[in-house]
């Protein structure tokens, strides 16, 4: 029986070749979209799965606020770890993690950085699930100075040797030895390390200094802890360790000061919530959504169920076609059933030639979606035992899914009526079919109204005047390591004509931020302002304009004790007449505290990103050599040439290591990584969309087209002129995707502007943005129907009518 609905499913699929073309590429499209996100949105819901015992790590997040001016962040106080291990008895191990900053190390007679420099408690092999190749976990990192490698590191490094026993050596003259190597951790993990050195080595990790140095800190608790139960105990923690030292600095107790509207506060978080919900600041790496995740799977899914919508539309279409077929098989004494088996194995045959075209390529362009969406995915259909049989289980899914409506149908005409020509030449279908288009139109109407209003919201955001000009500022990132030649490097460099200005910061807009507590003399009112340490040139450097007083100079000894405010903070703070006010720099007694005169206000300018509000801020002088960054503003004339004379004076200052520069609109354009991902995955997936669905109305338009050949030869007699004859089949699926455009503008407008909520300053959605979307989609479908339409218009009636 199998074998005979092999023969009959091949011998349709060849004689009816458009139906099987249109069919078989809107399902392979559909397909393969949707295959491409399954892996996208796999990857990211299992974030961290790897790890054996996943479900019982924890991270400790920090929450802390003082006024108005809250900061949650993935790192902890240095000290807490200890805490944790010796008042939590559900706890089994504590490890703490720290990111190495500006880590060259060196080979032969060059430097190279490497970003993936960990720092980290032994314990942290007993938490993570890391594959050692070489060494002893137990022992790898219990020594200061050790080091443990991954195998693309020792390959880096050590070629064709073992590296065990074998040492690397920091610029900053630090000698580590290599105790293990390991295999990389996949790359779907919350943290990703080339390196992790002990962190014994660095003085400060014995330090319990809650108020210094932060670290990731991760806690393995006994099996069936919960995180709720974890918080439960983390207040009497909290008061137990910061308690005295709030009182000590604010004057109330721990109890009082959360009463006051402040916060200093531990979170325990489960392992795998921190890649798609976390919402704190100092992630090891970008995080990602859940609602980008939910997002790309309904794209995913709607696709595929466009492509399925064809495949409907198309075999419902096709019955006047095939319905002889079935009254003569139900004369014969074929039973319902039987004929419903016929019509379902054609349907799983063109998804599993679907699937399998798919299959091939989703590998031809992996390569461009790991691109597009900065991941490292692969189909690997040997790799994993699940992957074969899950393809052969979803073709069969979709096979019945996509088949099931269509082979009911046909297989329930009563075969006297089909015999006198009298049903299914006037199928009563077409309401379902029109209802299945507009559903098609509108999902691609949606996702072009989607894509316009992101690639808008980019825009906006490019060309928004930012409060200071970034234009043709590079960034000397490691200037730290000229020490106390940092001033010197810095007016040397000027002596180019080049070089339009230069100027040194501890800080940068949304880079190396910080914060510190000021009070207004004669209050004890905390206000927390982002502090930046500049030097005299950091004005003309970003151009940023003053609205009242002065700016530094270097001709006033006094403004080493000056300060410079936003107006965001002359705001928060209520200041009357700023100019000339003082604020103090810590709480407590102001005989304890330094003073700082106001001398002027400079212009709101954004310090972060656009979903956020500009925050109150504050500069005060840099005095002694310890930038992090220089701003050197360059003339637009060579630009390579400039660069190189910086990199040339550089070395001049005697640097091994190479200099690390960028510019700053590239790290600022960095900022909105994620959001321009959307955008170009938006507009890719409403593209295939509108093509899936205008594969299904051309097919459509040539079965109409075919079934009225004999009308279509009678009107052309009559006189009817091949525009009369377009318009007559065009109409019915314009006026269905009109109203695709009617339903999908208000459910658009509701989804940008949900989206468009994370930005505290963005664009308008306007009626053009819906405008532009439907005639687009109107457009490309007229010229579907059209190409078909006007096929049929141009043919011979005479042929028409004897055809008939």
């Amino acid at each position: 029986m199998l074998k005979n609905y092999l023969k009959i499913t091949v011998r349709n699929l060849t004689k009816n070749k458009l139906f099987s073309i249109v069919n078989i590429l809107g399902l392979t499209i559909g397909i393969t979209c949707f295959i491409l996100i399954g892996l996208f949105v796999l990857d990211e819901l299992t974030f961290d799965s790897f790890n054996t015992k996943a479900d019982r790590i924890f991270r400790l997040n920090s929450y802390y606020k003082v006024g108005d001016n809250r900061f949650n962040l993935a790192n902890s106080p240095m000290p807490l770890a200890d805490a944790l291990a010796s008042e939590y008895p559900e706890i089994e191990k504590t490890a703490r993690l720290l990111q190495g900053n500006n880590i060259y190390i060196k080979k032969a007679n060059d430097y190279i950085k490497e970003e993936k420099f960990f720092y980290a408690d032994s314990s942290l092999f007993d938490i993570f699930t890391i594959q050692f190749i070489r060494g002893n976990p137990g022992k790898a990192l219990t020594q200061p100075n050790s080091v443990v490698i991954n195998t693309k590191s020792a390959e880096k490094y050590f070629p064709s040797e073992n590296p065990i026993g074998k040492r690397i050596t920091l610029s900053n003259g630090m000698d580590f030895l290599i105790t293990g190597v390991v295999k990389p951790v996949p790359g779907n993990s919350s943290f990703e390390f080339d390196f992790i050195a002990s962190l014994s080595s660095l003085p400060e990790s014995g330090k319990a200094n809650w108020f210094g140095q932060f670290v990731h800190t991760y806690v393995l608790t006994n099996k069936g802890v919960t995180a709720k139960e974890l918080n439960k105990k983390i207040y009497s923690v909290a008061e137990k360790h910061l308690g005295p030292i709030i009182k000590s600095a604010f004057g109330v107790g721990y109890k009082e000061f959360l009463n006051n509207g402040n916060d200093f506060s531990f979170s325990f978080v489960p392992l795998r919530d921190i890649h798609l919900y976390s919402k704190v600041f100092n992630e090891l790496k970008e995080p990602g959504d859940i609602n980008t995740v939910y997002l790309f799977s309904t794209i995913a899914i709607f696709i595929l169920i466009i492509a399925c919508i064809n495949f409907i539309n198309l075999a419902t279409a096709r019955s006047t076609k095939r319905a002889n077929e079935i009254g003569v098989r139900k004369v014969l004494g074929s039973r319902k059933t039987q004929l419903i088996n016929q019509f379902l194995s054609e349907s799983v045959l063109l998804c599993f030639i679907a699937v399998i075209i798919s299959i091939m390529l989703v590998e031809i362009a992996l390569p461009y979606f790991n691109n597009l969406t900065d991941k490292d995915l692969s189909l690997s259909l040997s790799g994993n035992v699940f992957v074969i049989p899950g393809l052969i289980l979803f073709t069969l899914a979709l096979g019945i899914a996509a088949g099931l409506y269509p082979s009911m149908l046909l297989a329930s005409f009563k075969p006297v009526l089909v015999l006198k020509s009298s049903a299914a030449s006037r199928s009563k279908k077409g309401g379902l079919r029109k209802s299945l288009v507009t559903f098609q139109f509108t999902t691609s109407v949606i996702l072009f109204a989607g894509t316009l209003v992101i690639y808008n919201q980019m825009q906006y955001i490019k060309n928004k005047n930012l409060g200071f000009n970034k234009d043709h500022v590079l960034v000397i990132k490691n200037i730290n390591d000229l020490g106390t030649k940092q001033f010197t490097f810095a007016n040397a460099i000027k002596e180019n004509v080049n070089v339009l200005d230069a100027s040194l910061s501890f800080g940068l807009p949304d880079y190396n931020l910080t914060a510190n507590i000021y009070t207004k003399k004669g209050e004890n009112n905390p206000y927390t302002l982002v502090t930046l340490p500049v030097d005299y040139n950091f004005l003309s450097t970003y151009k940023l304009k003053m609205t009242e007083g002065r700016y530094f100079s270097k001709n006033i000894s006094t403004d080493t004790s000056a300060i410079v405010l936003n107006e965001a903070a002359v705001k928060k703070l209520d200041f009357k007449n700023p100019l000339n006010s003082e604020l103090l720099t810590s709480l407590g007694e102001e005989s304890n505290a330094t003073s700082l005169k106001i001398i002027g206000i400079v212009k709101d300018f954004h310090l972060q990103t656009l979903k956020d509000e500009i925050r109150p801020a504050a500069f005060i002088l840099l005095n002694t050599p310890e930038a992090n960054f220089l701003s050197v503003k360059i003339s637009s004339n060579n630009i390579q040439k400039t660069i190189e004379y910086l990199s040339d004076k550089w070395k001049e200052f005697g640097q091994t290591k190479p200099m690390e520069y960028s510019f700053f609109d590239d790290n600022f354009n960095e900022l909105y990584k994620s959001e321009i991902q959307s955008e170009k995955v938006f507009t890719l997936f409403a593209v295939l969309a509108i093509i899936i669905a205008c594969l299904g109305l051309f097919g459509l338009t040539a079965f109409t087209a075919e079934q009225r050949k004999k009308e279509i030869g009678i009107r052309k007699v009559l006189g009817a002129t091949v525009t009369n004859i377009v318009a007559m089949l065009s109409k019915e699926f314009l006026i269905l995707i009109a109203a695709a455009n009617v339903i999908a503008w208000p459910v658009s407008y509701y989804l940008m502007h949900k989206w468009l909520e994370d930005f505290a300053y963005k664009t308008e959605i306007g009626i053009g943005v819906f405008l532009v979307s439907g005639l687009l989609v109107l457009l490309i479908a007229l010229i579907t129907v059209s190409f078909q339409a006007i096929n049929a218009a141009v043919s011979n009636p005479v042929n028409s009518i004897r055809y008939e």
